[in-house]
Order: structure tokens, then sequence, then C-alpha cells
């Protein structure tokens, strides 16, 4: 199996100019755990999620006064839709991440996250 039998192609993103709060209310919404923050090209510059917003706000920051850019995870770590699903699965594992940005030809083309991982490995939808 390989990751573009699992990811999502029908992703949200963050601008990294885009507020903090914005993002959170996104987040919150949609119920997912992180956003990848793309340029205009589609190129990924990181990630950012629950955690990075939530240290924010113990922080003290104003996530409506603070850029994206400012709380983002740059990591060089994302898959291709060619990408084996059990490696994927392990990169996951190794970086502590919860979903990894598909990219074709340096854009995102989709995310893949643990859930896509497990119902895929399972063979389908996972009942909760």
């Amino acid at each position: 199996m390989i990751v573009g039998e699992a990811m999502s192609m029908h992703t949200y993103t963050a601008a990294p100019d885009e507020t903090a709060l914005s993002a959170a209310h996104t987040l919150t919404q949609l119920e997912i755990t992180g956003l990848p923050v793309v340029d205009a090209e589609r190129k990924v510059l990181g990630m950012i999620t629950l955690i990075d917003l939530i240290r924010a706000i113990r922080r003290g920051d104003q996530l409506g006064e603070v850029p994206v850019s400012a709380l983002m995870q740059v990591y060089p770590i994302f898959v291709t839709p060619e990408t084996g699903l059990l490696e994927a699965a392990g990169l996951m594992e190794e970086w502590g991440v919860h979903r990894l940005p598909v990219c074709r030809e340096g854009r995102l083309a989709g995310v893949l996250s643990r859930g896509d991982v497990l119902r895929c490995l399972l063979g389908g939808p996972v009942a909760v």
C-alpha cells in the first residue's frame, strides 16, 4: 500500500501571514489536529498544530495578533503519494507527528493522518 491510496486530497491549509486565531478556528471547527502552512504556490512551509496554539495561549500570546508563521513547526518531513504507507507510519512515529504533508513536485497534494493510515490498513472506515 502507498500513501496515495490513503491520503486525504481535499486539504485545508493556512497561509503564513494568516492570524493564529484564524488557524485555531479552522482547526477547532474541522476537529483536526493540524494544518499545512503553504505559500501562494502551495509549497509547504511547515505545520501549525493544536499544541502550537495551546503553547502560545499559555505564554500569553494574543492569537489575533500573531501570524501563523511565528508559531508553525518548520520541519523538512513530508512524503509523496508513492511513499509506502508503512514507511509513512514509521516517520509519523519517529517524528511524533499526527499528520504528514503529501507533496508532488514540491507542492501540497494532500495530507496523511494517523487515522488515514489505520483506515487503509484495516481495509475501510474505522468505527468509533
